[in-house]
């Protein structure tokens, strides 16, 4: 519990939002206070009373450097900040598990997206048996690719051969001829 952390005590932080991790140490004396849970933070009762609990803040020093972490509960060993961005705690089991349900989350994702990829040319079909018209546009458009692909094919090669022509002309001529233009008539 957040209660019974002290100066030097490990604490391990995570920020899911910009994928970080880091093990800290309390540098400074824990401070603790009262404040009020939120309306949106408590039980629906019709008479519903303001709710003061006792949190504490946390000084903490990390190889990125000293963090401030406030409204700590008291009574709780895990804090999750009300966006679910940050995840800190005294408890490596906690922390580990955590890690360990964000890498399964994400490995399914991978999963999900070999899928979806997957799934692209299907529909491809599917949408040229539905519908002839973008069949074609897709044919259309492969065709024009490959067209201009091998427009500047042709000109990468016309420009080499030019480019030889000139350095054998050159050689020929013993390289004191001047290069004329033709007009096209």
């Amino acid at each position: 519990m957040f209660s019974t952390v002290r100066v030097n005590s490990q604490i391990f932080i995570l920020d899911k939002a910009n994928g970080t991790f880091e093990v800290g140490t309390v540098c400074e004396e824990p401070k603790t206070r009262y404040t009020q849970i939120p309306p949106n933070q408590q039980f629906n009762t019709p008479y519903a009373q303001p709710i003061t609990v006792q949190v504490v803040d946390l000084k903490i020093q990390t190889p990125s450097g000293t963090q401030t972490l406030q409204g700590l509960p008291m009574d709780k060993n895990v804090y999750d900040n009300p966006t679910k961005t940050l995840l800190a705690t005294e408890e490596k089991s906690i922390m580990l598990n955590e890690i360990k349900g964000l890498k399964s989350q994400s490995e399914n994702h991978v999963k999900m997206t070999k899928w979806h990829e997957s799934m692209i040319p299907k529909y491809d079909e599917w949408i040229g048996m539905l519908s002839p018209e973008e069949a074609e546009k897709k044919r259309n458009e492969a065709k024009i690719a490959s067209l201009e692909k091998g427009l500047a094919q042709q000109q990468e090669l016309n420009n080499r051969l030019m480019e030889r022509m000139e350095a054998l002309m050159s050689k020929l001529d013993g390289g004191n001829a001047k290069q004329t233009k033709t007009k096209e008539q």
